[in-house]
């Protein structure tokens, strides 16, 4: 039998960890200096309290993502946090200064 079916069956639809991009923004926001990832998993797993595979396979989503939509730059394998567009994260209420 051809095994049609493997990769199907071995990609269950995975539970997204709530409010880790939040966090992960967080944690490198309260930061005084860039973080590097293990930095920020390490944070993370101390949030949440948990250290596991998937978490660790999350952040590194989660930093990618951060990094294609322009909340962090990242120099030096460190992560920083983009403060302009944080505080458009924080403003979406009514301020109309255009800027």
């Amino acid at each position: 039998a051809r095994m049609l079916h493997s990769s199907y069956n071995r990609a269950p639809r995975r539970k997204l960890i709530p409010n880790l991009f939040s966090s992960i923004l967080q944690v490198i926001a309260d930061s005084e200096q860039p973080l590097t990832e293990p930095e920020i998993v390490a944070a993370i797993s101390r949030r949440m309290n948990r250290n596991d595979e998937e978490l660790k396979r999350q952040i590194t989503v989660g930093l990618q993502d951060a990094l294609i939509t322009g909340y962090l730059r990242v120099k030096n394998l460190r992560y920083s946090v983009v403060s302009s567009r944080l505080e458009q994260l924080h403003n979406h209420g009514g301020s109309t200064s255009s800027g």
